[in-house]
């Protein structure tokens, strides 16, 4: 299983190379019905023993399983399906393989803080690999950057890629009104001179990704969506990423009736606009959501790279994992900040696991390879141990944290959300159960304490459920409904008590509202 679409070409080169074409099957959600249905048929009528895909891929109906390895484990984005039937790749995978006596492998330079735990608690096998190629492993709670010299060489004599900050403020006030540092400009010309190639990313889409009226401070927003308009070049039109409703570029602002509407923030076309004026010899592509629409585009763009017709790559999250081109020397992290910035309990691990993929991709061939990250937050902790590569220290600040507010892997986090038309009744309903699941939780918890004082065998916990909300989310109106949404926080102990007062809370639920299991964001 691998996370993107577009690692599939690459996945299926290197298999096809060891065990032929003819067993091997492949499962992603741009097949067609009638594709992935004959494929279907191969993979149960056994004519196929090797299943390569992303996420949905997991269902393959393989009537001998014995190996399931999850590529790129820690992207959770990817591996979490927000559509019915909601499930997380992990959770089915791993019970899967407990049902067909499989072997479970997840991969990653990073893994994920729950992962990396439950092999701090030995419910799982830990296998490092601190070299980039070969090289014996480190125990578990070392990294390649334990020793506190990213200079280091490994013991199979290649180094690790230089990750080189630039704080963007200065840049500022050196008069550079460019998206790109002066650092990273001369880098790419470098690279460029060489016969290189490098990897661009920021992870927004379009040319602007907010409109404001300088007159009354109005930003353009999509009509059923409380979210800001992006603009996109190429169409010439503003399009609401939530919905995908496409409205007409206009320069008048529709509250005062201005004409002083200024274009705010950047995205991939507008690094891509950049990157033709400052080079305007070089071979481009962008890769995004508005650039694959299929398959072959996937196939095309990595194609491109692999064969050297493409000597910069923009993107999105799709050009972070897994792709192995020996010809890439350079990466750049456009901005993170935003990122960053978001309060969410995952927001730092996201950011940590970018850098150092990113990093990954880079140095692949003979030369050593560096990242160039982009930030006004450079004094953040976060870039520090990424530019040291120290995934212990990241994991070992990450782990206290988390166990301090009580998130996973120290609980459990299910989120509730209710949507409507009527704002004011959504709003009701979000006040009625949070009230009801509070006072309902108080009076499951005193029971069961009760319960726990004739059974002295019983480790004494804390059987609490801590209920946060309502709230507004991040995007409050979505395809033309208000959402409101409850966060419910319960301990990660596995007790007969702890999983029957989480069964009975859950089961209070109407039926109207969405449950979410360990969601994506706190959002």
């Amino acid at each position: 299983i691998v996370p993107e679409i577009a690692l599939t070409p690459q996945s299926i080169i290197s298999f096809e190379k060891v065990f032929g074409k003819e067993r091997i099957a492949v499962v992603h959600s741009k097949l067609s019905a009638g594709e992935r249905l004959a494929t279907w048929q191969a993979i149960r009528n056994g004519e196929k023993d090797i299943v390569i895909g992303s996420r949905s891929a997991i269902f393959a109906p393989l009537p001998n399983l014995k190996l399931i390895i999850i590529d790129e484990e820690h992207d959770l984005i990817s591996f979490k399906s927000d559509q019915t039937p909601r499930y997380e790749l992990h959770t089915v995978a791993e019970k899967l393989a407990e049902l067909s006596g499989a072997t479970m492998i997840l991969g990653s330079a990073t893994p994920l803080v729950e992962s990396y735990y439950r092999c701090l608690k030995g419910e799982w096998d830990y296998l490092s690999l601190p070299e980039r190629v070969t090289g014996p492993g480190l125990p578990l709670g070392f990294s390649s950057g334990e020793s506190g010299n990213p200079e280091e060489k490994p013991r199979d004599g290649r180094i690790m890629p230089k990750i080189k900050l630039i704080n963007m403020a200065d840049e500022r006030k050196g008069g550079n009104d460019s998206p790109l540092s002066e650092y990273l400009q001369e880098a790419l010309n470098l690279v460029l001179k060489n016969k290189k190639q490098a990897l661009l990313f920021l992870n927004r889409r379009g040319m602007a990704h907010t409109l404001i009226c300088q007159d009354c401070r109005e930003i353009v927003q999509c009509e059923d969506c409380s979210s800001p308009l992006v603009y996109h070049l190429v169409s010439n039109r503003l399009q609401c990423h939530h919905c995908s409703r496409v409205y007409p570029l206009s320069i008048q602002c529709k509250k005062c009736a201005g004409f002083k509407v200024k274009f705010l923030g950047q995205g991939t076309e507008r690094i891509e606009q950049e990157i033709k004026r400052l080079f305007p010899t070089a071979r481009i592509a962008r890769m995004d959501r508005d650039t694959m629409e299929d398959n072959e585009d996937y196939e095309k763009t990595f194609s491109a790279l692999k064969s050297g017709e493409t000597d910069i790559l923009i993107g999105t999250q799709m050009i972070v994992h897994g792709w192995d081109i020996p010809s890439v020397d350079l990466a750049g992290v456009i901005s993170l900040d935003n990122s960053l910035m978001i309060p969410d309990f995952r927001s730092e691990e996201k950011v940590f696991s970018l850098i150092t993929q990113l990093a990954g991709r880079t140095g692949r061939g003979l030369a050593r390879g560096m990242l160039v990250v982009q930030t006004e937050m450079s004094e953040h902790p976060i870039f520090s141990l990424a530019e040291r590569g120290d995934y212990a220290g990241f994991m070992k600040k990450e782990l206290e944290e988390r166990e301090r507010f009580g998130y996973p892997p120290f609980g459990q986090i299910v989120k509730l959300s209710i949507s409507g038309a009527d704002k004011v009744s959504v709003e009701k309903k979000a006040r009625e159960l949070a009230e009801k699941l509070s006072y309902e939780s108080r009076v499951m918890s005193r029971d069961k304490e009760a319960d726990k004082k004739h059974n002295s065998k019983l480790k004494p916990h804390n059987s609490g459920v801590a209920i946060l909300g309502p709230i507004e989310p991040a995007v409050e109106k979505k395809f033309g409904k208000y959402f409101q949404t409850i966060i419910l926080k319960f301990p990660a102990v596995e007790t007969r008590h702890a999983v029957s007062l989480q069964n009975d809370i859950l089961s209070l639920i109407p039926k109207d509202w969405v449950v979410d299991v360990d969601p994506l964001s706190l959002l």
